[in-house]
């Protein structure tokens, strides 16, 4: 009796398997994080606009939060130079309820704003479909991006001395 249940469990696996389906995953796996050079040929589209004042145009290109973050850091703030990446770090996607998390490519940057006022931000830059898109795209907000919705799970550094 045992066998047969290993045989009908074996037959259902490979059924699920030629089928395209996994056990307890969504079939559609995540689109992979940006390289770092995407992610730094994505941003340099981001500081561009930017500094050109180009204010729809940067939205357009990041996530749905950003007319409140530009709100909120100001439109008289953007800084006047671009910021310097000091720092990069890889979030990998992870399965979640429903699907997927995107996971993405987190660029730190720092620089003086519009006002004259230090700033330290985080921008994750991720897929959606076959386009870059990015949280923090009003890079001068002064955002953190947390990687763990716990509070024991891993945080991000402090913000380091950005250099001259």
């Amino acid at each position: 009796m045992r066998s047969l249940w290993k045989a009908l469990l074996a037959a259902w696996l490979l059924a699920a398997v030629a089928a395209g389906c996994s056990i307890g995953v969504p079939s559609d796996g995540p689109a992979p994080p940006p390289s770092e050079a995407d992610a730094r040929a994505y941003f340099a589209t981001v500081v561009g606009l930017a500094m050109r004042g180009d204010f729809e145009g940067l939205c357009s290109v990041g996530s749905g939060t950003c007319e409140e973050q530009l709100r909120d850091a100001g439109r008289d703030a953007v800084p006047p130079a671009p910021p310097r990446i000091v720092g990069t770090r890889l979030i990998q996607p992870r399965a979640v309820v429903g699907g997927w998390s995107s996971g993405g490519r987190v660029l730190e940057v720092c620089g003086i704003d519009g006002r004259g006022d230090p700033y330290f931000d985080e921008v994750l830059v991720f897929r959606e479909g076959p386009r870059l898109i990015s949280i923090g795209t009003v890079y001068w907000s002064r955002i953190r991006i947390a990687e763990s919705q716990t509070a024991g799970g891993p945080q991000p550094t402090p913000p380091p001395e950005c250099p001259a």
